[in-house]
């Protein structure tokens, strides 16, 4: 069990009730995830299990179910979208960040 599901009391198999008013959107987890990957290959010993980002409105810890270096300049992260009251497609599923950096000089 993870932070939010703690906080929130949640199983996150539980696809059909939450008491929570409100969560993370899908656009907040994947800038998370992204910046995960991109920390993971800056610092390919570091374990990412928690990411923050910071909205106009809020700084927020957004959890990170899994972060890997898949070659030098290129790394993965997932996060999952929890439920919370707000129908969506896309609750409970994973959120995958993939980033690889290049060097832009060989394209442009």
């Amino acid at each position: 069990m993870n932070n939010y599901e703690k906080e929130n009391q949640l199983d996150k198999n539980d696809y059909t009730y939450s008491n929570v008013d409100y969560g993370l959107t899908t656009g907040s987890i994947a800038t998370a995830t992204s910046l995960a990957a991109i920390k993971k290959i800056i610092n390919s010993n570091e374990e990412f299990n928690i990411v923050k980002i910071i909205t106009p409105f809020e700084e927020l810890d957004v959890d990170i179910e899994k972060c890997k270096l898949i070659s030098e300049n290129k790394a993965e992260a997932i996060g999952v979208k929890y439920p919370y009251n707000d129908p969506d497609v896309t609750v409970n599923l994973e959120i995958i960040s993939s980033v690889e950096l290049i060097d832009k000089k060989r394209y442009f």
